[in-house]
């Protein structure tokens, strides 16, 4: 992975000051959450602001659909480098003890929190592929504070949105009735600091907000990429599809390959006419769905980036099967790897939990006849 780390431009700013991470693991272990003191480097809280400028005066960046109103407006954060992400990448997979290869970014935006913003607003839970949340604050309002309550439910929020998750809440279980009468526990993070904690599973949220910055980094080490956001994930597809290019039949099944972070849910509608007719779909964050055939998703629920091509068939393939897995990676699908990811011994869990969330998105599900 660290060969795809190439500065885009001579002098880019590191994110981190130099900073003793793993110390924070068997803390983050214990309580799911870490205050990372003096964390960031003064370079790149200039650089971040700067870029932020930039992107409020000529527009670009900006993301109306995550505009909430009366709280916050975002934009798009444009690494100066992919050193960067790796920097990233590194310090989150060495805090969380998760496995570096899996680590992957399922948001990047900057938070500027409007002047009328609730002062106390509701806690939630992001959506299950932001496992980890990291916020650097760029400017803070008078007594702005995180506040989570850690030891209340860690129930998994299991959707792939906020909205959606509070959408599927009864009343009693909303996180207004769950946590009424029980004070939070509040982080001063200080420009400068950095806080990271369990985005998905612990309620959350930020106080007196109005006139705060934040620049939020939220990751999974699950190879999720919901919307689009992880620019090692393009990086790896491209890398890819060159691959898939220069091979015979013969040399892709020495290769690996893995169903791309960027599916959302491949999915099966039926329909009833004279006789039962099927047709398949993968719907590719970013926008976009992808007609499939029935040998394609076969091909799909085969793969196992952790093998190479030739142990994830039965038996040697034939010609249709090769034309399928090309086709699949073609369009996006599936993603070529140049060798299967090995994860180090004693990351059982992180795999199981990967595992788990190909599974999710690669199963079909029936939808209505339309």
């Amino acid at each position: 992975m660290r060969n795809e780390a190439k500065c885009l431009n001579s002098g880019s700013p590191n994110l981190f000051n130099d900073n003793p991470f793993d110390g924070y693991a068997k803390q983050f272990a214990d309580k799911g959450y870490c205050l990372l003191k003096d964390a960031i480097s003064l370079r790149f809280l200039e650089f971040a602001r700067e870029q932020l400028a930039e992107l409020e005066r000529s527009g670009k960046g900006r993301l109306p659909d995550w505009q909430i109103k009366n709280k916050k407006t975002q934009y798009l954060i444009d690494f100066p480098s992919l050193e960067n992400i790796n920097a990233l990448f590194d310090a989150v997979a060495r805090i969380t003890s998760r496995p570096r290869d899996l680590m992957t970014l399922s948001e990047r935006h900057y938070k500027i929190y409007s002047p009328n913003a609730d002062p106390n607003p509701n806690a939630h839970k992001d959506r299950f592929q932001s496992q980890y949340s990291l916020g650097v604050p760029l400017q803070l309002g008078t007594n702005s504070k995180v506040v989570l309550w850690p030891d209340q439910s860690r129930a998994l929020n299991q959707h792939p949105s906020t909205a959606a998750w509070r959408e599927s809440l009864p009343q009693a279980e909303l996180p207004e009735n769950v946590l009424a009468g029980i004070p939070p526990l509040e982080i001063d993070v200080r420009v400068g600091d950095a806080v990271i904690f369990l985005g998905s599973s612990i309620f959350h949220e930020r106080i007196n907000a109005a006139g705060t910055i934040m620049a939020y980094f939220k990751l999974n080490a699950l190879r999720c990429d919901p919307l689009a956001e992880d620019p090692l994930v393009e990086l790896r597809a491209n890398k890819g599809q060159a691959l898939l290019n220069s091979l015979d039949d013969h040399q892709i099944l020495d290769t690996a390959a893995e169903l791309s972070p960027r599916v959302l849910d491949i999915n099966i509608r039926e329909e009833h006419d004279t006789q039962v007719q099927r047709s398949y779909s993968a719907r590719l964050a970013g926008g976009g769905e992808v007609g499939l055939t029935q040998e394609e998703v076969t091909i799909l629920n085969r793969l196992d980036p952790s093998l190479p091509l030739v142990k994830c068939f039965q038996g040697p393939p034939g010609a249709a099967e090769l034309a399928a897995l090309r086709r699949v990676i073609e369009a996006g699908v599936a993603v070529l790897l140049p060798e299967p990811i090995t994860i180090a011994p004693g990351y059982g869990d992180a795999v199981r939990e990967w595992r788990q969330s190909v599974e999710q998105r690669s199963a079909s599900l029936p939808l209505a006849a339309q």
